[in-house]
């Protein structure tokens, strides 16, 4: 997995590539973990490049989420595959998370 974090308009955008298996989630949560201790509450998830991901990963979102939420903040996630939309349905993430455009 490869990842790119920039600040646009105050909101965090995580742009993923390729497949994001347990290790690299951990790593990245821990580092999106400090954007919220710098007090960013909006974060971003581009999934238009990665080809899989395992249930780590979710996790991750939903712990941003619960941070964020507390504080008003929001997650969105867009560019998702077929396949990873499936994935959120059938988890009913997409219940809580917003699925932008």
């Amino acid at each position: 997995m490869s990842q790119d974090i920039e600040i646009r308009e105050n909101r965090v955008i995580v742009t993923l590539n390729g497949s994001i298996y347990s290790k690299e989630a951990a790593a990245l949560r821990e580092n999106l973990i400090e954007y919220i201790i710098k007090g960013y509450t909006s974060f971003v998830f581009d999934f238009n490049q990665v080809r899989e991901l395992d249930s780590t990963f979710l996790g991750v979102i939903v712990t941003i989420r619960k941070r964020v939420m507390s504080t008003g903040g929001n997650v969105t996630v867009k560019n998702l595959t077929s396949q990873l939309m499936v994935l959120f349905e059938r988890t009913r993430l997409n219940k809580i998370i917003d699925m932008g455009s």
